[in-house]
């Protein structure tokens, strides 16, 4: 059997309201042969059938994976290697998550050809517009500043970062055999990663060049109902989502340092404004916990958190500073 041109791999977890919308952007591709690696990560809905009912209308196509368990119950066990690595045939690898969805037919073609043309780009991206839950736009796309068609050394690219602020991973289209290196031998910055999509473009924008395509082919769900950066950084709060959220920032702060080891810290100057918005979203989360330990006289948990110093340094009410202390001094 031939070696298709792209796998593409698809991860999916209670995604029955846009599952098929997804997969249906994979099938609509024109002239360009491919294989869809779809891993159900064992949804409580609808979504696993669905992808049943595909697999069995295109059974040559598909290629599932149900589990059984969360993987958030076996943090030991890598998923793309474990499962979805041993299934990838394709010469060049694609993504994109069970809620967002492709919009161009000719999406995979443009990148094949962009990737054969230019051996020495390793990574392809695209423009990809912000929609809502219904898939109405929001007026935004990402990345948030404009670039041109073509080739992009690494140097280009980081100059351009802070402006573009972040490419959605349903743009991401590379060379399988530099991905599948990445998974089996990954750098020490991705193991501290607390998503897959950025240190994996930090990665590939390092070790070549990467080709853009100025086009939008691809719609990302903003923060959909449900989602996991809705939930985390949505208006609900609680002691378990602000543990999360503490964690989150911690780990990219963890993973930025280091990527600067593993580049030589060659591009530290270019990636500042990462560590100021997490400075920025660190502060917040101090606020947001201060507002719940009170709200909820949780105060073992406060003084777990903070210390009086750190209080006075946050809350700028001399009101609140006389209660903190006396918290302090007489918790009962």
């Amino acid at each position: 059997m031939a070696q298709v041109q792209v796998s593409i791999f698809c991860l999916a977890f209670n995604h029955e309201k846009y599952i098929r919308q997804c997969l249906d952007g994979f099938l609509m591709q024109k002239e360009v042969t491919f294989e869809v690696i779809v891993h159900d990560d064992a949804s409580t809905d609808k979504t696993a059938g669905i992808i049943r009912e595909y697999v069995e209308k295109y059974p040559n196509i598909f290629k599932p994976i149900y589990q059984t368990k969360n993987h958030k119950y076996f943090p030991h066990i890598n998923y793309g290697t474990e499962y979805i690595v041993p299934l990838i045939t394709g010469k060049y690898v694609a993504m994109c998550e069970g809620d967002d969805y492709w919009t161009d037919p000719y999406k995979l073609k443009k990148q094949c050809d962009a990737l054969e043309k230019n051996p020495d780009c390793y990574l392809c991206l695209h423009d990809v517009e912000v929609v809502d839950e219904k898939c109405l736009s929001m007026g935004k796309h990402y990345p948030l500043c404009t670039v041109p068609t073509g080739n992009l050394t690494s140097e280009h690219f980081f100059d351009i970062y802070e402006k573009a602020k972040y490419y959605h991973l349903s743009s991401y289209f590379c060379v399988s055999e530099k991905y599948i290196e990445y998974k089996y031998n990954p750098p020490e910055f991705r193991l501290a990663a607390p998503s897959f999509d950025r240190p994996l473009l930090l990665y590939f924008s390092y070790i070549g060049n990467v080709y853009y395509i100025n086009e939008t082919m691809s719609n990302y769900r903003f923060q959909r109902q449900g989602s996991w950066t809705s939930k985390i950084y949505g208006k609900e709060q609680s002691l378990d989502l602000l543990i999360m959220r503490k964690n989150h920032i911690a780990q990219k702060k963890k993973m930025l340092r280091s990527f600067s080891a593993f580049s030589n810290r060659k591009y530290d100057r270019k990636l500042i404004f990462e560590y100021d918005e997490l400075d920025r979203a660190e502060l917040v989360l101090k606020k947001d916990i201060l507002k719940y330990c009170i709200q909820n006289k949780d105060y073992k948990f406060l003084f777990r958190e903070f210390s009086v110093k750190e209080l006075i340094g946050i809350v700028s009410s001399y009101r609140a500073i006389i209660q903190i202390i006396k918290m302090k001094l007489f918790p009962e």
